[in-house]
Protein backbone atom coordinates (compact mmCIF):
# COMPACT_ATOMS: atom_id res chain seq x y z
CA UNK A 1 0.00 0.00 0.00
CA UNK A 2 1.52 3.22 -0.83
CA UNK A 3 1.61 5.75 1.65
CA UNK A 4 0.13 9.48 0.99
CA UNK A 5 2.85 12.20 1.06
CA UNK A 6 1.05 15.94 1.28
CA UNK A 7 1.60 18.62 -1.20
CA UNK A 8 5.03 20.68 0.05
CA UNK A 9 3.12 23.75 -0.24
CA UNK A 10 0.60 22.28 2.64
CA UNK A 11 3.39 20.85 4.70
CA UNK A 12 4.97 24.61 5.14
CA UNK A 13 1.59 26.31 5.57
CA UNK A 14 1.04 23.79 8.80
CA UNK A 15 4.57 24.44 9.99
CA UNK A 16 4.22 27.56 9.98
CA UNK A 17 1.30 27.83 11.41
CA UNK A 18 2.30 25.38 14.49
CA UNK A 19 4.89 27.80 15.05
CA UNK A 20 7.25 24.85 15.57
CA UNK A 21 10.67 24.45 14.79
CA UNK A 22 11.47 20.87 13.33
CA UNK A 23 14.36 19.56 11.89
CA UNK A 24 16.78 16.53 13.22
CA UNK A 25 19.57 19.62 13.14
CA UNK A 26 17.96 21.32 16.11
CA UNK A 27 19.16 21.83 19.54
CA UNK A 28 16.96 20.43 22.41
CA UNK A 29 18.24 23.56 24.62
CA UNK A 30 16.40 26.11 22.23
CA UNK A 31 12.74 26.71 22.66
CA UNK A 32 10.31 26.28 19.89
CA UNK A 33 10.04 29.66 18.84
CA UNK A 34 6.20 30.77 18.11
CA UNK A 35 4.69 28.29 19.94
CA UNK A 36 2.24 29.08 22.87
CA UNK A 37 2.31 26.90 26.35
CA UNK A 38 -0.63 24.32 24.91
CA UNK A 39 1.58 23.96 22.35
CA UNK A 40 -1.30 25.26 19.97
CA UNK A 41 -0.97 27.41 17.00
CA UNK A 42 -1.09 31.09 17.35
CA UNK A 43 -2.11 31.79 13.64
CA UNK A 44 -4.61 33.19 12.24
CA UNK A 45 -5.11 30.63 9.41
CA UNK A 46 -7.03 27.35 8.45
CA UNK A 47 -8.28 26.33 11.88
CA UNK A 48 -9.41 22.73 10.85
CA UNK A 49 -5.78 21.80 9.61
CA UNK A 50 -5.01 18.68 10.81
CA UNK A 51 -1.61 17.87 12.87
CA UNK A 52 1.92 18.17 11.54
CA UNK A 53 3.46 14.67 9.81
CA UNK A 54 6.64 13.31 11.66
CA UNK A 55 7.80 11.99 9.23
CA UNK A 56 11.73 13.00 8.32
CA UNK A 57 11.30 12.27 4.33
CA UNK A 58 8.44 14.71 4.85
CA UNK A 59 10.85 17.28 6.45
CA UNK A 60 13.68 17.13 4.17
CA UNK A 61 12.14 18.57 1.56
CA UNK A 62 11.69 21.69 3.18
CA UNK A 63 15.18 21.71 4.85
CA UNK A 64 16.61 21.96 8.25
CA UNK A 65 16.06 25.52 10.20
CA UNK A 66 13.70 27.18 7.15
CA UNK A 67 10.32 28.57 7.10
CA UNK A 68 8.08 28.96 4.40
CA UNK A 69 9.11 31.79 2.82
CA UNK A 70 13.18 30.34 3.07
CA UNK A 71 11.19 27.22 1.28
CA UNK A 72 15.42 25.31 0.79
CA UNK A 73 16.96 28.13 0.90
CA UNK A 74 18.33 27.93 5.18
CA UNK A 75 19.65 30.83 6.42
CA UNK A 76 23.41 31.25 6.06
CA UNK A 77 25.66 32.39 8.98
CA UNK A 78 25.50 32.24 12.33
CA UNK A 79 22.21 32.32 13.71
CA UNK A 80 20.38 32.20 16.99
CA UNK A 81 22.52 32.19 20.25
CA UNK A 82 25.95 31.93 18.45
CA UNK A 83 24.95 35.48 16.18
CA UNK A 84 24.06 37.39 19.83
CA UNK A 85 27.46 35.93 21.24
CA UNK A 86 29.15 37.35 18.38
CA UNK A 87 30.55 41.11 19.41
CA UNK A 88 28.61 43.96 16.92
CA UNK A 89 30.81 45.48 14.26
CA UNK A 90 31.56 48.87 14.95
CA UNK A 91 32.16 52.04 12.67
CA UNK A 92 34.97 54.17 13.82
CA UNK A 93 35.37 57.91 12.67
CA UNK A 94 38.77 58.16 11.16
CA UNK A 95 41.40 59.39 13.12
CA UNK A 96 41.94 62.55 11.40
CA UNK A 97 38.31 63.40 12.12
CA UNK A 98 38.77 65.44 15.69
CA UNK A 99 35.05 66.91 17.37
CA UNK A 100 35.95 70.56 18.17
CA UNK A 101 37.05 71.29 21.56
CA UNK A 102 35.66 74.06 22.80
CA UNK A 103 37.54 73.60 26.74
CA UNK A 104 35.29 74.49 29.57
CA UNK A 105 31.91 75.96 30.31
CA UNK A 106 33.81 79.26 32.03
CA UNK A 107 36.87 81.46 31.07
CA UNK A 108 38.06 84.11 32.40
CA UNK A 109 41.25 86.03 31.06
CA UNK A 110 43.50 89.46 31.16
CA UNK A 111 44.52 90.32 27.73
CA UNK A 112 47.61 92.75 27.85
CA UNK A 113 49.19 94.71 25.30
CA UNK A 114 52.11 96.69 25.75
CA UNK A 115 53.71 99.33 23.14
CA UNK A 116 57.12 100.42 24.70
CA UNK A 117 57.15 103.00 21.82
CA UNK A 118 55.25 104.04 18.46
CA UNK A 119 53.31 106.24 16.99
CA UNK A 120 50.02 107.22 15.60
CA UNK A 121 47.86 109.99 14.35
CA UNK A 122 45.42 112.14 16.16
CA UNK A 123 43.79 114.42 14.05
CA UNK A 124 42.98 117.12 17.14
CA UNK A 125 46.72 117.00 17.76
CA UNK A 126 47.91 117.92 14.13
CA UNK A 127 50.03 120.75 13.75
CA UNK A 128 49.07 123.45 11.02
CA UNK A 129 47.20 120.84 8.99
CA UNK A 130 50.56 118.22 8.56
CA UNK A 131 50.74 114.51 9.40
CA UNK A 132 52.46 114.94 12.56
CA UNK A 133 52.71 111.97 14.17
CA UNK A 134 51.43 111.86 18.37
CA UNK A 135 54.37 109.22 20.10
CA UNK A 136 53.45 106.87 22.33
CA UNK A 137 56.21 106.26 24.65
CA UNK A 138 55.23 103.91 26.82
CA UNK A 139 51.55 102.53 26.67
CA UNK A 140 49.91 99.38 28.04
CA UNK A 141 46.42 98.33 27.02
CA UNK A 142 44.47 96.04 29.01
CA UNK A 143 41.10 93.95 28.45
CA UNK A 144 39.38 91.55 31.06
CA UNK A 145 36.69 89.16 30.24
CA UNK A 146 34.70 86.59 31.20
CA UNK A 147 32.04 84.28 29.28
CA UNK A 148 30.44 80.85 30.09
CA UNK A 149 28.19 78.08 28.23
CA UNK A 150 25.55 76.55 28.87
CA UNK A 151 23.77 73.94 27.47
CA UNK A 152 20.08 73.74 26.08
CA UNK A 153 18.00 70.81 24.95
CA UNK A 154 15.76 71.91 22.48
CA UNK A 155 15.79 70.25 18.84
CA UNK A 156 14.75 73.57 17.65
CA UNK A 157 17.34 75.76 18.71
CA UNK A 158 21.47 75.34 18.92
CA UNK A 159 22.84 72.49 22.07
CA UNK A 160 25.23 75.42 23.07
CA UNK A 161 24.76 79.24 23.74
CA UNK A 162 27.70 81.35 25.54
CA UNK A 163 27.14 84.71 27.08
CA UNK A 164 29.95 87.18 27.87
CA UNK A 165 31.71 90.56 28.84
CA UNK A 166 34.67 92.19 28.10
CA UNK A 167 35.60 96.16 30.10
CA UNK A 168 39.02 98.11 28.70
CA UNK A 169 41.59 99.95 30.60
CA UNK A 170 44.20 102.40 29.04
CA UNK A 171 47.44 103.89 30.44
CA UNK A 172 49.94 105.83 28.39
CA UNK A 173 52.08 108.39 28.32
CA UNK A 174 51.17 110.01 24.99
CA UNK A 175 52.90 113.81 23.41
CA UNK A 176 51.51 115.23 20.63
CA UNK A 177 53.50 117.33 17.90
CA UNK A 178 53.42 120.37 19.73
CA UNK A 179 56.43 121.96 21.21
CA UNK A 180 57.02 123.43 24.64
CA UNK A 181 56.51 127.21 23.97
CA UNK A 182 59.34 128.00 27.49
CA UNK A 183 62.08 125.93 28.71
CA UNK A 184 62.22 126.17 32.13
CA UNK A 185 61.42 124.05 35.19
CA UNK A 186 57.77 125.21 34.99
CA UNK A 187 57.26 124.66 31.69
CA UNK A 188 54.82 121.76 30.73
CA UNK A 189 54.17 119.88 27.24
CA UNK A 190 51.12 121.79 25.37
CA UNK A 191 50.09 118.37 24.46
CA UNK A 192 52.10 115.85 26.50
CA UNK A 193 49.97 113.70 28.73
CA UNK A 194 49.99 110.60 31.37
CA UNK A 195 46.82 109.24 32.20
CA UNK A 196 44.62 106.49 33.15
CA UNK A 197 41.55 106.06 30.60
CA UNK A 198 38.42 103.54 31.20
CA UNK A 199 36.90 102.13 27.95
CA UNK A 200 33.49 100.52 27.11
CA UNK A 201 31.94 97.79 28.33
CA UNK A 202 30.63 94.94 25.91
CA UNK A 203 28.37 92.64 26.61
CA UNK A 204 28.11 89.55 24.06
CA UNK A 205 26.12 86.17 23.66
CA UNK A 206 26.62 83.91 21.01
CA UNK A 207 24.80 80.12 19.82
CA UNK A 208 26.79 77.50 18.75
CA UNK A 209 25.86 75.78 14.99
CA UNK A 210 27.34 72.24 14.81
CA UNK A 211 27.94 72.02 10.86
CA UNK A 212 29.86 68.70 11.16
CA UNK A 213 31.59 66.82 14.44
CA UNK A 214 34.68 68.74 13.92
CA UNK A 215 33.26 72.20 12.22
CA UNK A 216 31.44 74.50 14.72
CA UNK A 217 30.30 77.80 13.65
CA UNK A 218 29.53 80.57 16.29
CA UNK A 219 27.27 83.61 15.30
CA UNK A 220 27.32 86.47 17.91
CA UNK A 221 26.08 89.80 18.67
CA UNK A 222 27.62 92.46 21.07
CA UNK A 223 26.40 95.82 22.89
CA UNK A 224 29.23 97.38 24.02
CA UNK A 225 27.96 100.92 26.39
CA UNK A 226 29.87 104.15 26.28
CA UNK A 227 31.48 103.97 29.64
CA UNK A 228 35.05 105.42 27.98
CA UNK A 229 36.19 108.31 29.50
CA UNK A 230 37.33 111.41 27.22
CA UNK A 231 36.73 113.85 24.41
CA UNK A 232 38.06 115.08 21.20
CA UNK A 233 37.07 118.60 21.14
CA UNK A 234 37.67 118.94 24.73
CA UNK A 235 37.85 122.34 25.70
CA UNK A 236 41.77 123.73 26.44
CA UNK A 237 41.28 124.18 30.60
CA UNK A 238 40.11 120.08 30.35
CA UNK A 239 43.16 119.08 29.42
CA UNK A 240 42.23 115.41 30.81
CA UNK A 241 39.32 114.77 29.04
CA UNK A 242 41.26 115.46 25.79
CA UNK A 243 44.26 113.02 27.46
CA UNK A 244 42.03 110.26 28.19
CA UNK A 245 40.35 110.31 24.87
CA UNK A 246 43.95 110.20 23.42
CA UNK A 247 45.26 107.54 25.69
CA UNK A 248 41.96 105.18 24.13
CA UNK A 249 43.05 105.74 21.14
CA UNK A 250 46.59 104.38 21.80
CA UNK A 251 44.79 101.51 23.28
CA UNK A 252 42.99 101.02 19.75
CA UNK A 253 45.95 101.35 17.74
CA UNK A 254 48.21 98.81 20.26
CA UNK A 255 45.95 96.07 19.08
CA UNK A 256 45.73 96.84 15.18
CA UNK A 257 42.14 98.46 15.22
CA UNK A 258 40.96 94.96 16.13
CA UNK A 259 38.64 96.15 18.74
CA UNK A 260 38.07 99.62 18.02
CA UNK A 261 34.82 99.98 19.46
CA UNK A 262 36.02 98.88 22.98
CA UNK A 263 37.94 101.92 23.10
CA UNK A 264 35.82 104.81 21.37
CA UNK A 265 34.56 107.48 23.48
CA UNK A 266 31.09 109.16 23.36
CA UNK A 267 30.05 105.86 21.10
CA UNK A 268 27.19 103.35 21.54
CA UNK A 269 28.05 100.15 19.43
CA UNK A 270 26.32 96.98 18.23
CA UNK A 271 28.48 94.40 16.72
CA UNK A 272 27.18 91.50 14.85
CA UNK A 273 29.62 88.80 14.42
CA UNK A 274 30.82 85.28 12.50
CA UNK A 275 33.53 82.52 13.37
CA UNK A 276 33.82 79.27 12.13
CA UNK A 277 36.57 76.58 13.83
CA UNK A 278 37.63 73.42 12.43
CA UNK A 279 40.02 71.02 14.37
CA UNK A 280 41.63 68.13 12.85
CA UNK A 281 44.37 65.22 14.43
CA UNK A 282 47.59 65.67 12.72
CA UNK A 283 50.24 63.78 13.70
CA UNK A 284 50.77 63.61 17.44
CA UNK A 285 48.72 67.03 18.05
CA UNK A 286 46.02 68.79 17.00
CA UNK A 287 45.36 71.45 13.82
CA UNK A 288 42.87 74.10 14.69
CA UNK A 289 41.88 76.47 11.89
CA UNK A 290 39.44 79.52 12.42
CA UNK A 291 37.99 82.15 10.60
CA UNK A 292 36.33 85.18 11.81
CA UNK A 293 34.83 88.28 10.56
CA UNK A 294 32.53 91.40 12.43
CA UNK A 295 31.23 94.90 11.86
CA UNK A 296 31.50 97.32 14.59
CA UNK A 297 28.59 100.26 14.18
CA UNK A 298 29.85 102.70 16.47
CA UNK A 299 27.02 105.24 17.25
CA UNK A 300 27.93 109.07 18.41
CA UNK A 301 26.21 109.73 21.60
CA UNK A 302 27.71 112.73 22.60
CA UNK A 303 30.64 115.09 23.53
CA UNK A 304 31.77 118.79 22.87
CA UNK A 305 30.75 119.84 19.08
CA UNK A 306 33.61 120.71 17.01
CA UNK A 307 31.82 124.52 16.38
CA UNK A 308 31.47 125.10 19.77
CA UNK A 309 35.45 124.34 20.10
CA UNK A 310 36.42 126.22 17.27
CA UNK A 311 34.56 129.08 18.59
CA UNK A 312 35.96 129.02 22.27
CA UNK A 313 39.43 128.12 20.99
CA UNK A 314 39.35 131.52 18.50
CA UNK A 315 39.72 128.95 15.67
CA UNK A 316 37.03 129.71 12.97
CA UNK A 317 35.50 127.28 10.39
CA UNK A 318 36.06 128.34 6.69
CA UNK A 319 32.00 127.86 6.48
CA UNK A 320 31.62 130.86 9.34
CA UNK A 321 34.59 132.56 8.39
CA UNK A 322 33.98 136.54 7.96
CA UNK A 323 36.69 138.96 5.86
CA UNK A 324 38.90 139.85 9.01
CA UNK A 325 38.70 136.16 10.63
CA UNK A 326 41.40 133.30 10.10
CA UNK A 327 40.40 130.26 8.00
CA UNK A 328 42.51 127.85 9.58
CA UNK A 329 40.18 125.14 10.89
CA UNK A 330 37.32 122.68 10.00
CA UNK A 331 36.28 119.45 11.75
CA UNK A 332 33.33 116.85 11.83
CA UNK A 333 32.65 113.62 14.03
CA UNK A 334 31.08 111.52 11.84
CA UNK A 335 27.53 110.37 13.71
CA UNK A 336 27.94 106.82 12.55
CA UNK A 337 31.58 105.45 12.29
CA UNK A 338 31.94 101.66 11.15
CA UNK A 339 35.10 99.39 11.58
CA UNK A 340 35.20 96.06 9.46
CA UNK A 341 37.09 93.15 10.19
CA UNK A 342 38.30 90.19 8.54
CA UNK A 343 40.71 87.67 10.10
CA UNK A 344 41.58 84.02 10.82
CA UNK A 345 43.80 82.01 12.96
CA UNK A 346 45.85 78.99 12.88
CA UNK A 347 47.53 76.76 15.40
CA UNK A 348 48.81 73.19 16.07
CA UNK A 349 48.70 71.78 19.72
CA UNK A 350 51.42 69.44 21.23
CA UNK A 351 52.00 67.51 23.95
CA UNK A 352 47.83 67.39 25.40
CA UNK A 353 48.08 71.22 24.55
CA UNK A 354 51.04 72.10 26.44
CA UNK A 355 53.29 73.55 23.19
CA UNK A 356 50.46 75.32 20.51
CA UNK A 357 52.61 77.70 18.40
CA UNK A 358 50.20 79.58 15.97
CA UNK A 359 49.79 82.20 14.18
CA UNK A 360 46.69 85.16 13.53
CA UNK A 361 46.34 87.59 10.76
CA UNK A 362 43.17 89.99 10.16
CA UNK A 363 42.44 92.84 7.84
CA UNK A 364 40.81 95.88 9.46
CA UNK A 365 39.10 98.62 7.72
CA UNK A 366 37.68 101.96 9.49
CA UNK A 367 35.91 105.01 8.74
CA UNK A 368 36.93 108.05 10.60
CA UNK A 369 35.56 108.69 14.49
CA UNK A 370 37.56 112.70 13.89
CA UNK A 371 38.40 114.31 10.50
CA UNK A 372 40.35 117.90 10.79
CA UNK A 373 40.68 120.01 7.73
CA UNK A 374 42.38 123.81 7.53
CA UNK A 375 40.00 124.20 4.44
CA UNK A 376 36.54 123.37 3.48
CA UNK A 377 37.37 119.89 2.24
CA UNK A 378 37.09 117.84 4.50
CA UNK A 379 38.71 115.30 2.27
CA UNK A 380 41.57 116.40 2.10
CA UNK A 381 41.66 116.83 5.93
CA UNK A 382 43.63 114.43 8.34
CA UNK A 383 40.96 111.35 9.51
CA UNK A 384 41.45 108.66 11.82
CA UNK A 385 40.55 105.97 9.23
CA UNK A 386 41.71 104.15 7.00
CA UNK A 387 42.92 99.90 5.69
CA UNK A 388 44.95 98.08 7.81
CA UNK A 389 46.87 94.33 7.64
CA UNK A 390 48.18 92.71 11.06
CA UNK A 391 49.85 89.61 11.35
CA UNK A 392 50.60 88.40 15.27
CA UNK A 393 52.27 85.21 15.65
CA UNK A 394 51.85 83.55 18.98
CA UNK A 395 52.83 80.80 21.06
CA UNK A 396 50.09 79.47 23.26
CA UNK A 397 49.86 76.62 26.62
CA UNK A 398 46.89 74.80 28.01
CA UNK A 399 48.00 73.63 31.35
CA UNK A 400 45.27 70.94 33.51
CA UNK A 401 45.76 71.97 37.31
CA UNK A 402 42.28 69.89 38.42
CA UNK A 403 41.59 67.16 36.58
CA UNK A 404 37.52 66.46 39.27
CA UNK A 405 37.37 70.50 38.16
CA UNK A 406 38.20 70.16 34.62
CA UNK A 407 40.21 73.30 35.79
CA UNK A 408 42.74 74.30 33.40
CA UNK A 409 45.39 77.25 33.06
CA UNK A 410 45.59 79.16 30.18
CA UNK A 411 48.72 81.52 28.56
CA UNK A 412 49.43 83.12 25.41
CA UNK A 413 52.49 85.10 24.34
CA UNK A 414 52.23 87.09 21.01
CA UNK A 415 53.69 90.25 19.34
CA UNK A 416 51.65 92.55 17.23
CA UNK A 417 52.78 93.72 13.87
CA UNK A 418 51.24 96.07 11.65
CA UNK A 419 51.65 95.98 7.96
CA UNK A 420 51.64 98.99 5.84
CA UNK A 421 48.14 100.69 6.30
CA UNK A 422 47.12 103.67 8.30
CA UNK A 423 48.95 102.58 11.61
CA UNK A 424 52.15 101.21 9.89
CA UNK A 425 52.59 103.40 6.65
CA UNK A 426 55.72 105.90 5.72
CA UNK A 427 53.54 108.76 4.98
CA UNK A 428 53.84 111.22 7.88
CA UNK A 429 57.03 113.29 7.61
CA UNK A 430 59.25 113.67 10.81
CA UNK A 431 58.87 109.30 11.35
CA UNK A 432 56.67 106.52 10.26
CA UNK A 433 54.11 105.50 11.98
CA UNK A 434 53.33 102.20 13.57
CA UNK A 435 53.44 100.57 17.22
CA UNK A 436 54.75 97.08 17.34
CA UNK A 437 53.16 95.42 20.27
CA UNK A 438 54.09 92.46 23.54
CA UNK A 439 50.71 90.76 23.98
CA UNK A 440 50.49 88.32 26.77
CA UNK A 441 47.09 86.87 27.63
CA UNK A 442 46.46 84.65 30.91
CA UNK A 443 43.64 83.03 32.01
CA UNK A 444 41.65 79.90 33.51
CA UNK A 445 39.17 77.54 32.16
CA UNK A 446 36.75 75.47 34.53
Amino acid sequence: MRSSVLPPWLVGALVAGAGVTFGSGARADEEPAGANASGASTSSGDTGASAAPSSSEDLGNWGVGGTESDGQFKPRGKTGKLKEAEPEETTEAPASVTPVELGGRGKVWLDTSLAPSGSMIVPIQEYDGLKFPTEIAPGVSYVMGANYRVRVDNPMLPDRWEVGGRFGLSNAYVNGPRQVQIEGASSRDPDGYRQIATGNLELSFRPFFNLSPSLVLPVGLAVVLPTAMGDSFALPNDRVDLARWVVNQASSTMRGWEDRALFAPKRFSLVPSAEVVHQRAIGSGVLTLQGRTKVELMILTGGLDPIQYASVTGKTPPSKATAGSPTNFNAEIPDVAVNWVLGGEANYAMFDGLVAPGLRAWFAYSTPLVIVSTTEALDQGVGDGGAQFVLEPAVATNVLLSSAKDLRLLGRLALTLPVGGALGSGEIPTKPVGVATLRATVGLTF
